[in-house]
Order: C-alpha cells, then sequence, then structure tokens
C-alpha cells in the first residue's frame, strides 16, 4: 500500500519580535492569497498524510483549511500569547502544528505533548494564556493503514549556531555592537534548548512505539550535518528519508520569502542586534532543516521517492519560507517500479 507524507513549516507572516505587536512581513489579502496557493499545492501533490507546522491562525483558521485539503485533522496552539474572547498580546497572533489525514486513513486516537516553555491554557479561539514560547510534539495514531502507524509533528526551537564566520558577518554590521555578548548567551541556551526538545521528542516516540511502525515529521531547526543530532537518530533506529538529497528546505537565494528574514532591519524598520542581527545573517545561508524519519517499518518496505518541493503553487504563487519534503513509501512489495511509480504518480516540481 503506498503511502505519500508530505512536511511544511508554513510560515506565519509574523517576524516574531515585540511583546504587544509582533512586526508583520504582510496584509490580510497577501496572507489569504498564500493559504490559497498552500491549498492548491496540498492538493497538487495529494499526499495521504499532512504534516504542518506555523499554521496561521490557531485555532480558529484550522477547519476552513482542512476543509479546503479535506480528511480529518488534529491540531495543537503552539503559541498564542494572552488574550481573551479574540482580544489581547501580541496583537493578532497564534500559530501551531496541524496534521491531516486523508483518502480513508483515519485518526484513532491523538495526544500532545508540551516539549519546552512555561505553563500554557488553552480554550477554543477564546482564551489563552501563555507568557513565553512554548515548542509542542502531536501524536496521532492512523486507522486505515495496512499496517499499525504513528505519526509525530514537531517545530523546535530555533537559534543559529555559534561559528565564526557567522558572528564575524554580525559584528561588521554597523549599530551591532552588542552582539558578540549577548548573541552569544542566546545561541547557547538556544542550543541547549533544542537539543532537549529533539531528545525528549525522539524518547517519547520510543517509548510510546516501542517496535512498530512511525513517522516523525517537521522543523527541526538543525542541519542533518550536525553530529550530535546524526549520533542521536542512530541510537534511536531513525532513518532520514531525504538523506539522499539534501537539497535545502531553507534557502533564501531561491526563495523571496525566506529572504525577508535575511535583512538587518525588523519590518518595523527597527534595526536589529545582538541574537536577531546573528539569525538575520544565517538565514542568508542555504540550508535543510525539515525532516521525514521513519522508525521500525517492515523490512519489505521500500522507499519509492523523496523530494524537496519548493513552496511555489502550480500558478507560481510562493506561500511559505521553507520548502516542503514529500516522501512516498510502499509497504505491499509489489512488482511496480520505482521509476514508473515516480512517473505516473509523484509530481515532480
Amino acid at each position: 500500500m503506498p503511502l505519500k507524507v508530505l512536511t511544511l513549516n508554513t510560515w506565519t507572516g509574523f517576524d516574531a519580535h515585540g511583546r504587544f505587536r509582533l512586526g508583520r512581513y504582510e496584509d490580510d489579502l497577501a496572507c489569504r492569497r498564500r493559504r490559497e496557493a498552500l491549498v492548491d499545492f496540498v492538493r497538487h501533490v495529494d499526499p495521504d498524510i499532512v504534516s504542518l507546522q506555523e499554521v496561521f491562525p490557531m485555532p480558529g483558521g484550522v477547519a476552513e483549511l482542512v476543509r479546503a485539503i479535506g480528511g480529518e485533522f488534529v491540531s495543537q496552539v503552539a503559541n498564542a500569547g494572552v488574550r481573551l474572547f479574540g482580544h489581547g498580546f501580541p496583537i493578532g497572533f497564534s500559530e501551531g502544528l496541524v496534521t491531516v489525514v486523508r483518502h480513508g486513513l483515519s485518526i484513532k486516537k491523538s495526544s500532545s505533548v508540551k516539549l519546552s516553555g512555561p505553563w500554557t491554557w488553552f480554550w477554543h479561539d477564546a482564551v489563552a494564556v501563555q507568557t513565553a514560547e512554548a515548542r509542542w510534539l502531536v501524536e496521532v495514531e492512523i486507522a486505515g493503514y495496512c499496517h499499525p502507524l504513528h505519526v509525530f509533528n514537531l517545530h523546535t526551537h530555533f537559534s543559529p549556531p555559534d561559528t565564526e564566520a557567522i558572528r564575524e558577518d554580525s559584528e561588521s554590521c554597523p549599530g551591532s555592537s552588542d552582539v558578540t555578548k549577548s548573541a552569544s548567551r542566546s545561541i547557547r541556551d538556544g542550543l541547549r534548548r533544542r537539543r532537549s526538545e529533539i531528545q525528549d521528542a525522539f524518547s517519547y516516540v520510543h517509548w510510546v512505539c516501542q517496535d512498530r511502525p512511525a513517522l516523525i515529521l517537521g522543523d527541526l531547526n538543525m542541519e542533518p550535518t550536525d553530529d550530535w543530532l546524526g549520533s542521536l537518530m542512530r541510537k534511536e533506529g531513525l532513518t532520514d528519508l531525504l538523506s539522499s538529497d539534501n537539497s535545502p528546505t531553507w534557502n533564501p537565494g531561491q526563495n523571496p520569502l525566506a529572504a525577508l528574514s535575511t535583512s538587518i532591519d525588523f519590518p518595523t524598520g527597527q534595526r536589529k542586534t545582538g541574537i536577531d542581527m546573528v539569525s538575520a545573517f544565517y538565514d542568508r545561508l542555504p540550508k535543510r532543516v525539515d525532516y521525514i524519519f521513519a522508525k521500525s517499518f517492515p523490512i519489505s518496505t521500500k522507499l519509492i521517492n523523496a523530494h524537496v518541493a519548493p513552496a511555489m503553487s502550480p500558478e507560481g504563487v510562493w506561500f511559505s519560507d521553507h520548502s516542503a519534503v514529500v516522501a512516498i513509501l510502499d509497504d505491499t512489495a509489489t512488482s511496480i517500479s520505482p521509476a514508473t511509480y515516480t512517473k505516473t504518480t509523484d509530481p515532480l516540481f
């Protein structure tokens, strides 16, 4: 039974800077246009399982999105600030994780695990109580596939790596005299937080699934060349389905939405400093940070195809700053060849 899966960080359109009002890169009309392009893209790729991060707005916009895509879904608000009946801070901001299953698959059960961040409480669209960034893992047990299958969706904390070249570039920019001291501390703290989130997520997957098949999809904000990540993958028995194609999923040279965060100024015109300045320079580098991991699949399972798909609709509209990762697995061990299957059913673009 062929299984096509897709993961994508859909991009909120905000710069995540500010306590009461976040900077925004687009107006409501542009956001709506991106949402429509995302729907066209998913329909065109036509996956069985869709794993989305940074879905905006949450949770109000999710039902509309899933109705357009089709299927059953589970969602988890990740970040929404403090608000009551639509009013609060940061103004107009909320985002989270969404997993959609389609084509006859269904959700047997689901759960969410907070990987980091303060105590939070969300109640529908009405109430949110959250004082700082949180990161989550969403688990879905799939029914209707040819064997038991768990799917996990996650998005871990972002901070740039501590490299001399990036620091030197940042420090060369006028007005960023505090880069070295404050950014270095933030980078170290961010790396520890991200590693803890990934470790806890993988440990939870192992505890839930044991030797049963599982897929882990999402934006890890860590590159596959990272030795720590590679060692952890081997320890947990995870296979990176995109290992033969390390095309970047973040590429500001190709994607105009990714290029927005490379500016040394916020959308408001304020000059970036410290960790924000270092992040702007790091964002100028193409990199792969999005993954589909497989764990404990039957030995007969074939990887038919795995590739990076630019976040552009068939009509040419860019709808995210990340590219999607798409993979096709076949557990039927049929006689159809990978080349034939890819050519006839997998839209590569």
